[in-house]
Order: structure tokens, then C-alpha cells, then sequence
């Protein structure tokens, strides 16, 4: 991913770099939002509506909408994009989550390794196919089939849970990790292709 982003870098010249960078920053502020969302939705939901109990399925639910705002919001940021645009926030993802892979590999190797064998070759390779328009039906369909399998796999309502808590009660990164980094650069290579 590094290599693929930095050729990028180095060949392409017309890549509008301050528009690409302003577009990777707007997505990840909407992520910071959603994750100040996730960390207030006691206060939020006694505002808003204090009969509800927030169980782990209700709040699974609420991440797995989160995840498919970040799609919109990128879908809505890159709409009418023209190349050197979609190439510029390809670039940067890229080499954003190579640098972020590589800062993890640090702590968690093995999470680098099972992140990266699934991750690179998708966000590697996925650019080569160059459709005559964005594809958002095939993106949002892709992305809604994906998140009925998050919602019914039990076992990923027991992570979200315990990830969250830990990422607010003992600082675990994992969580954060997901929804601030992984979530936003996905999304925006998703929209670029």
C-alpha cells in the first residue's frame, strides 16, 4: 500500500493535492463526530429518548449506521470528482493506512498481519478497474450486504461491545482504531474507484 501510494505520489503531476487533502479531512472530522456520538449516547439518549435501553444489539445497530454515514459522506464528497481529485484522495488513503499499519504493527503484529493480508490486495488492485461512471449502487450494495452479516454474526456484537468499553474504560486503541482510521480510508477508496 505504502509503495502503491507513494508511485502514485511521484508519477502522477496533476494531482489536486490541497482539494484531495481537504476531502480526507472533512471525512475523518465526521468520523471524530460519530465517535463523540458513540461515547455520549446516554446523555444523547436521555435528551432524546429515556425510555429506550441501549443493549448490545440496539448499540451494535448504531456503529454499523455510523459505518454506512462515512460511506455517504464519502460518496457525497467525491460526487462529480473529476480524476486527478479521485487519484489525490486515493493517494492519500493509501498512504494513510500504510502509515497507520505500519504505527500498529509496533504494538499488535499480528493484527498488521491479518489487517493487511485481507486489506492490501482489495485497496491495492480494486483501482485498476476504471468503470465509465462511479459505481455507488454496486458500493452501497456491497456495503449493506456486508453490514446484514455484521448485524446477524453474534460474535461481532460481543467485540463491538467489549472493544468499545475497553477503548473507554482502559484506553484500548482497537475500537478507535477502527471506526477513526479503518472505517474513513476504506469508505474513501470504496467512493474513488
Amino acid at each position: 500500500m505504502l509503495l502503491k501510494g507513494a508511485s502514485m505520489w511521484l508519477t502522477n503531476t496533476n494531482l489536486e493535492a490541497a482539494q484531495g487533502l481537504f476531502r480526507c479531512t472533512l471525512v475523518h472530522t465526521f468520523a471524530i463526530g460519530t465517535r463523540w456520538i458513540l461515547s455520549n449516547l446516554d446523555l444523547l439518549k436521555s435528551y432524546t429518548f429515556p425510555e429506550v435501553e441501549i443493549t448490545p444489539d440496539i448499540f451494535l445497530h448504531i456503529v454499523i449506521v455510523c459505518a454506512a454515514l462515512q460511506l455517504i459522506v464519502c460518496a457525497f464528497c467525491l460526487k462529480r470528482a473529476e480524476e486527478p481529485l479521485t487519484h489525490a484522495v486515493y493517494c492519500f488513503s493509501l498512504l494513510e493506512f500504510a502509515t497507520v499499519l505500519y504505527s500498529l504493527a509496533l504494538f499488535n503484529p499480528s493484527l498488521v498481519i491479518f489487517i493487511g493480508a485481507f486489506s492490501a490486495p482489495l485497496v491495492t488492485f480494486l483501482f485498476k478497474f476504471k468503470p465509465s461512471r462511479k459505481p455507488y449502487l454496486f458500493v452501497f450494495l456491497i456495503s449493506a450486504i456486508v453490514a446484514v452479516i455484521g448485524v446477524y454474526y453474534t460474535k461481532l456484537i460481543v467485540h463491538v461491545n467489549k472493544y468499545f468499553y475497553e477503548a473507554e474504560v482502559y484506553g484500548n486503541f482497537l475500537f478507535d482504531f477502527i471506526h477513526l482510521i479503518c472505517v474513513p480510508v476504506v469508505c474513501s477508496i470504496l467512493c474513488t474507484i
